[in-house]
């Protein structure tokens, strides 16, 4: 406490040990540096500016309620769900009545989900609630679907990625495996995904081009019900003798990839990586997929601005709205609004914890305060976390970003990545058990 550190920056007569003796060191530095330029923190630890997120995007949302539209309202509601609820009720019945676009949007959605009303309005909630990671997309409609598309591209080919990173050590043995098995197929299973697997002579390519190939592999190696194969007969291309009538090469071929398989069986992650791809959706959107996310583009935006409309009427707010509303007081970063440059002129340390906690949209605004920084200026960026520790998925917190910001910059800002080595918290012996209970969880690289 602040009382303690004076007392042990006068006294001086402990006996710390090394790391202790460090702070100690480090937290007389501060406050030298605190009396000499007459900062006062240990009378005003206000200055440091010590809050959450959530409460920094209030308080910049305040700063500039005009430009906005965000009011000096209270602390977001604990729980908004009466809210969304009224929203949807006062859009979804009038605008059916009536044959304009936004009704027939309505009536599209309630086909889709077989005229079940409560299950639309679960929907729309689940939407609004999250409405921070669409709102934005949603105004760009030109070239939607190709942007909506490519992201079920990127989706396909990390899977893809990912089976080929754990099989690359058995890549050769299972290419020669599995084509060995498409040229024995019978006839009648000419349709079976592992004909898709002739003339594989190495892994696939982790693109789209290549899943007939990849689903070929899972056919391969995979029962129904994903688990590993433990027989191999004919119908999966591994006959008693092969077609030119060699049960020898036959016999030899289905003890190799038996033997594969039990070393497969060993690799964790594999089975797992396999089955996501078995699962995988078509790159490209069907034309009734995209008339359903064509209602939602024009319902959501709809719902949105009647559900802002809702809380200033109202005088609350949520969670979502704070942050819409902070990243509106900043303004573009390349159009900052006088806020943000205020903000760029005072603000030169930042330090945020919990990071791996960090949403996208808060990842934005973090980049916002940083547009204008260049290195070497004499301000600093610290972010600490722990990608084990993700525990706001349910807030939309990107454990990813956290991951990603070890070798890609955040804006202009390349961070330098320090691992802790040494745990104050617990035992060595509590955490290699931990370590050793939780080995097939873990992922063998992050992920």
């Amino acid at each position: 406490n602040n009382e303690q550190l004076q007392s042990d920056s006068q006294q001086g007569d402990c006996q710390p040990n090394d790391h202790q003796q460090t702070t100690l060191d480090l937290a007389r530095e501060a406050l030298a540096q605190d009396q000499l330029r007459g900062w006062r923190l240990l009378e005003n630890p206000n200055r440091l500016r010590i809050q959450t997120i959530d409460g920094f995007c209030l308080n910049l949302a305040q700063q500039l309620a005009v430009e906005s539209s965000f009011g000096d309202y209270s602390e977001p509601l604990d729980d908004p769900t009466p809210y969304y609820r009224e929203v949807i009720a006062e859009l979804l019945l009038p605008s059916l009545e009536q044959q304009k676009p936004l009704g027939k949007a309505i009536t599209t959605l309630l086909r889709h989900l077989d005229n079940d009303l409560n299950k639309l309005e679960l929907l729309l909630i689940n939407l609004l609630s999250k409405r921070e990671q669409w709102l934005g997309q949603l105004f760009q409609s030109r070239g939607a679907r190709d942007y909506l598309e490519s992201f079920l591209n990127e989706v396909i080919e990390e899977t893809l990625s990912e089976a080929q990173h754990l099989l690359a050590p058995y890549g050769s043995d299972l290419a020669l495996l599995a084509d060995y098995a498409a040229s024995q197929l019978p006839y009648d299973k000419r349709t079976s995904p592992i004909n898709h697997c002739l003339g594989m002579v190495e892994l696939p390519e982790n693109n789209l081009h290549f899943i007939e190939q990849w689903q070929g592999l899972c056919e391969l190696l995979l029962t129904k019900g994903n688990d590993w194969r433990k027989a191999f007969n004919k119908n999966i291309g591994f006959p008693t003798e092969t077609d030119t009538g060699d049960k020898a090469f036959a016999k030899a071929q289905k003890e190799a990839v038996s033997a594969l398989i039990a070393q497969l069986r060993s690799t964790s992650g594999l089975l797992e990586a396999l089955e996501d791809i078995r699962f995988l959706p078509p790159p490209n959107y069907s034309n009734n997929q995209w008339h359903v996310l064509e209602a939602l583009t024009l319902l959501l935006p709809a719902l949105a601005a009647q559900l802002s409309l809702i809380f200033q009427q109202q005088k609350v707010c949520d969670f979502t709205e704070i942050t819409l509303a902070a990243l509106r007081a900043l303004g573009p970063e390349d159009e900052p609004t006088d806020l943000a440059l205020k903000l760029d002129y005072q603000v030169k340390h930042i330090l945020t914890d919990e990071f791996q906690d960090t949403s996208s949209v808060q990842f934005t605004i973090l980049r916002r305060l940083t547009a204008g920084w260049a290195p070497n200026d004499g301000r600093s960026l610290f972010i600490v976390g722990d990608a084990m520790q993700s525990l706001y998925g349910f807030r939309s917190a990107n454990v990813g970003l956290f991951l990603e910001a070890r070798s890609l910059p955040i804006g202009n800002i390349q961070l330098e990545p320090l691992d802790l080595q040494v745990n104050f918290r617990s035992q060595a012996g509590i955490i290699d058990w931990v370590n050793q209970a939780f080995v097939e969880v873990f992922p063998t690289r992050d992920n």
